[in-house]
Formats: structure tokens, sequence, C-alpha cells
């Protein structure tokens, strides 16, 4: 990688920079317009998050916890044998609907059932 791509990555995670205006960096940052604008920009957005912290009300994480415990419990346990045992029943249903309806249509055509 190259020096800029370096410090910019650095820039980007939050790693602090050698303080002292002589250090490599700084110095860098001065010739590099790129990384400059890089460093300014993360500085910004620095400023601007550190602006808009609000404090968390006192038990707020305690009761997220509790309602996310209380919704979990609530949630009744999946049944997978219930799916298991209903599918050959609704198969049983389903083919017994198709042989009456296959039935009812071809003993009236074929003159079979009907009364004489």
């Amino acid at each position: 990688m190259n020096r800029c791509t370096d410090l910019q990555e650095r820039i980007a995670q939050g790693e602090p920079l050698a303080a002292s205006p002589s250090s490599d960096e700084q110095q860098h940052l001065l010739d590099c317009a790129a990384c400059a604008a890089v460093a300014a920009s993360y500085s910004r957005l620095d400023a601007t998050l550190r602006g808009m912290r609000d404090e968390v009300p006192d038990g707020f994480a305690d009761r997220v916890l509790a309602r996310i415990a209380r919704e979990r419990d609530a949630d009744p346990p999946p049944r997978p044998w219930l799916l298991l045992a209903l599918t050959p029943v609704c198969a049983l249903i389903a083919a017994g609907n198709v042989a009456w309806f296959v039935l009812s249509s071809l003993l009236p055509a074929a003159g079979l059932g009907s009364a004489p």
C-alpha cells in the first residue's frame, strides 16, 4: 500500500496520529491535499457526532432487555411435530377431494350411477 492509503485508513479507523508538527504524518498532511481533506472530513464528522450525544435515561438498558425477554418468553415454542403430523392428513383430504371430483364428473358422463 502507499503512504496515502495507509494514512487515510488510520484516519478513518480513528487511530491517533502523531501530534508533533514535525512528525512525518503531520508533514504529509501539510503536503498532501487528498489526505488533508480526508482528515478534515473525519474531524468534522467526529465533532458532529460528539454534538449529537444525548444522555440515556437511567434504567433504559434494563427496560429494553426486560422487554426483549418478555417478548421472547411470550412466543410459543415451535412445534415441528405438529407440521409433520398434519401434512399426511392434508394430503389425504386433498386426494379424497380430487377423487370425489373426478368420479363425480366421470360417472354421470358414462351413464353410470344415474337413475333408470
